[in-house]
């Protein structure tokens, strides 16, 4: 007989509704959702391409619901069990719960795929099979190998999509067997005396008190009715969060653009197909949507390029296998500046960065081999986002597993700044250029106006001066950067350093025996002003390589509000920590700058004009690098 079963949970404590799987997957829940689905589907392809994904949502009534009035009723036995709690969050849970089921029509997400193997082994006593870790199983995977799920949390996704946590599970695999079961994963409740575990299941109750699946349930049958292999998920009060199938959209763009592109997979969402075919119409669509697709949209012209693949099948020692990075250098607009990292599967793990500051790329990285595949699954986090070698259980394959992360970390930065180099140096030209070189865009566009470059030679002479004496910086823990400024003229020493005697003193400084300055600084007593700086970070920044060969670069500045004597700080980008650059020159619409070591004095910069500035540093490679901006805090 088909029923809701519950087990006794008498004498064995509580379970609240703060499921851990579950709410690992709230913050992002359709992402999360559609990254679970599709690469369950994937892994569990039966070589048929493309696998086949169909995400509809329906409304039902109650007598499409198995089960329903039982359910209803554990509901409400629920509701006033955490009542006397007084369980606030569990409160909330059962009472839109029960709103939910008091409702005529009840929402359905219905999530079927095409051209898998079904989920196997639903007749498998010793329950070690895709149908068991699937619907009866928590914190377990079957999976082996490079396929992409290997903790058993990511289907607490699918429960966290839905408002009653109730889930049926319907399969036709490829052996021929059907099979059907419902999940329900609630919390801890009181019915007719009994204590019961918060972890029902509906289906057939055996004389031992488990349940096991059904070869059909009618109900789903009316729903949907399958006649492929496959799979087919009913999430039970579906939560209609607003623009769902935008999301879903945008998760599958973001998250398994290569398989899609390769034609591995293809989605449908109610009248929406995600495709090859497609792919292109649709990042156009989605790129500048909130939270949209902008950095599928750089990787999908990566895989467009006409470009090489740089092949490594030696990076790693002990590790069959092949690593491959397409790269794709942008000219003539900006990049998102990161490399997408890709299993076997097609699916996007995470975005890599802090590769290059001042290149504009994108790039895609794949791996090939079981072996190679499966050494960086085992470092994989639960939500497949990250790697982390502290996933290995001994301290000596941890070690082994930082090493391995680095060394192809390595090999990815050191090849894009090579290809990023060989490019600029190819070509420096960057469309846009007028917008940060208007004095020349002027020239160009006035007919009025004519220059040339003539082959003729012009005699130079160069004026010796006395520089405006340097500020000196003070670093205080309250103040943050603060610069003590003075006027004076005077020679530099052969250090470059402005010699400390002809720093002026007063009767109150210690060298004349007096008490020294007060900090706060008041000229009625002779003292010199400390001018303080503030950090400014509201604004907008562009920078970039111009001259390989001098090392020099350019930034082009835009402020919202006009700010005084601006300064620029420059930094060297490292692995774990920023470095001072050593600043030669900087020069802004044809005149030098002041510059102190990695500072840049700019002056006034005023609101919505660009403010370009060339410098040079010293360094015998192309750097990545960092600045800050500061400005007189009066």
């Amino acid at each position: 007989m088909e029923q809701w079963n519950f087990p006794n949970a008498n004498g064995l404590g509580i379970q609240g509704i703060s499921n851990s799987g579950v709410e690992t997957f709230k913050g992002k829940i359709m992402e999360s959702l559609t990254r679970e689905i599709c690469q369950n589907s994937l892994d569990a392809t039966n070589g048929c391409k493309p696998v086949k994904l169909e995400f509809h949502k329906s409304i039902i009534t109650k007598e499409f619901f198995p089960g329903y009035a039982t359910l209803k009723e554990y509901m409400y036995d629920a509701k006033r069990y955490w009542e006397e709690r007084e369980n606030k969050k569990s409160i909330e849970f059962f009472n839109h719960a029960c709103k939910v089921l008091e409702s005529d029509h009840i929402p359905v997400l219905r999530i079927s795929d095409f051209n898998t193997t079904g989920l196997t082994g639903s007749d498998d006593t010793e329950e070690n099979s895709a149908w068991f870790s699937m619907v009866c199983s928590e914190g377990v995977s079957n999976k082996s190998g490079s396929n992409s799920g290997s903790y058993g949390i990511g289907k607490s996704s699918i429960y966290a999509a839905s408002s009653l946590r109730t889930v049926f599970f319907n399969t036709y695999d490829k052996d021929g067997k059907s099979a059907a079961q419902g999940v329900s994963k609630l919390a801890t409740f009181i019915t007719n005396g009994e204590k019961k575990f918060g972890n029902g299941f509906y289906g057939n109750l055996q004389l031992d008190g488990s349940t096991t699946c059904c070869e059909t349930i009618d109900e789903l049958d009316g729903i949907s009715y399958r006649n492929e292999y496959g799979t087919d998920i009913y999430i039970m009060g579906f939560n209609d969060y607003s623009n769902w199938q935008d999301k879903i959209i945008i998760s599958l763009l973001e998250n398994f653009l290569l398989a899609i592109y390769n034609a591995d997979l293809e989605v449908k969402i109610h009248d929406v197909i995600v495709n090859r075919d497609n792919l292109k119409k649709l990042l156009e669509k989605y790129k500048n949507f909130p939270n949209g697709c902008s950095s599928a949209f750089n990787y999908y012209q990566v895989l467009m390029a006409d470009e090489n693949v740089y092949e490594n099948s030696e990076l790693f020692n002990n590790i069959p296998g092949k690593v491959k990075l397409k790269v794709r250098i942008f000219k003539d607009s900006l990049a998102n500046r990161t490399v997408l990292m890709s299993r076997s599967n097609g699916m996007k793990l995470f975005d890599k960065n802090r590769i290059s500051s001042s290149i504009q790329f994108s790039a895609i990285l794949t791996m090939e081999g079981e072996e190679l595949n499966q050494y960086f699954a085992r470092m994989e986090d639960p939500t497949h986002t990250c790697w982390q070698p502290d996933r290995y259980d001994h301290e000596n394959k941890i070690k082994e597993a930082e090493k391995v992360l680095k060394v192809l970390n390595k090999w990815i930065k050191d090849t894009i700044i090579k290809k990023g180099t060989e490019s600029y140096g190819e070509e420096i030209d960057v469309k846009g250029m007028e917008g940060l070189l208007p004095e020349f865009y002027e020239l160009s566009t006035n007919k009025k106006k004519h220059e040339s470059l003539e082959n003729q030679k012009s005699k130079v002479t160069v004026n010796k001066r006395n520089k405006v004496k340097q500020s000196i910086n003070i670093k205080t823990s309250t103040n943050g950067n603060s610069y003590y400024e003075y006027v004076d003229i005077g020679s530099l020493d052969d250090n470059g350093e402005y010699d400390t005697k002809d720093v002026p003193h007063n009767e109150h400084s210690k060298i004349k025996n007096g008490e020294g300055a007060p900090h706060q600084g008041n000229d009625k007593d002779g003292n010199r002003p400390i001018v303080k700086f503030k950090e400014v970070n509201n604004y907008k920044k562009r920078i970039f390589i111009s001259d390989i060969n001098n090392n020099e670069y350019t930034i082009k500045l835009i402020v919202n509000q006009n700010i005084e004597d601006c300064r620029l700080q420059v930094y060297i980008s490292g692995e774990t920590t920023n470095i001072d650059a050593n600043i030669l020159a900087a020069t802004s619409d044809g005149k030098s700058l002041k510059v102190t070591q990695n500072t840049i004095h700019i002056g006034r910069i005023f609101k919505g004009f660009s403010k370009i500035i060339r410098f040079s540093i010293e360094s015998d490679y192309q750097c990545n690098l960092e600045v800050k901006l500061y400005a007189n805090k009066k």
